[in-house]
């Protein structure tokens, strides 16, 4: 398949911009009467502040860890990457 038909394949399974791709029947449709009494509608609530904890708790209560894990060591290079593995799994010399 060359580059061009990829992306016109690609390009085709992309719906269009506000389209909703999940389209729901019976009670769950947009349009249903009986909606309302299945599907509850959210409350709204005010978030709290980031700056501002629960009456009775730190932080750290929850015991969640504050800091970022250190990070792993690098890795060595790649097996192929090594001459003398590649000589020694080939059987050759270069």
């Amino acid at each position: 398949m060359d580059p061009l038909s990829l992306l016109c394949r690609l390009a085709a399974s992309v719906p269009p911009p506000r389209y909703h791709t999940v389209k729901y029947g019976g009670v769950l449709a947009a349009a249903s009467p009986w909606r309302p009494r299945v599907v509850p509608r959210p409350k709204p609530t005010t978030p709290p502040s980031p700056l501002e904890c629960p009456e009775g708790l730190s932080p750290a209560a929850d015991g969640e860890p504050t800091e970022p894990p250190p990070r792993s060591p690098n890795r060595g290079p790649p097996y192929w990457k090594s001459r003398v593995l590649r000589k020694k799994a080939l059987g050759y010399d270069e």
